[in-house]
């Protein structure tokens, strides 16, 4: 769902990473351009949980959690998944931003 950002209403991806951080006590823009700018950035050989990965020309992100894997809200009428970061999606990775409070 398209501007979504509570487990009530529904994620799009932005929204479902500016909702997790805000889980722990980090407030982050929602939207996928201004995430992309966030941080600093981080090679793909070192990811760590919580890295945000910014996909497609900054209009997809969704968060590394760690073993090759990310959460994320894919697109509208899906739920939000868990995803293997191989093939068409780490073809696609643009960026990792590293955010730290």
């Amino acid at each position: 769902m398209y501007g979504g950002e509570s487990p009530g209403y529904g994620f799009d991806c932005s929204g479902l990473v500016a909702w997790s951080f805000a889980r722990i006590g980090l407030r982050l823009p929602h939207s996928s351009y201004l995430l992309a700018q966030l941080g600093q950035s981080v090679a793909p050989s070192a990811l760590r949980p919580g890295d945000v990965l910014v996909f497609h020309g900054a209009s997809h992100v969704g968060i590394y959690i760690g073993h090759g894997k990310f959460v994320h809200a894919p697109h509208t009428g899906t739920r939000v998944r868990i995803t293997p970061l191989a093939g068409a999606y780490r073809a696609e990775l643009d960026t990792a931003r590293r955010v730290v409070a």
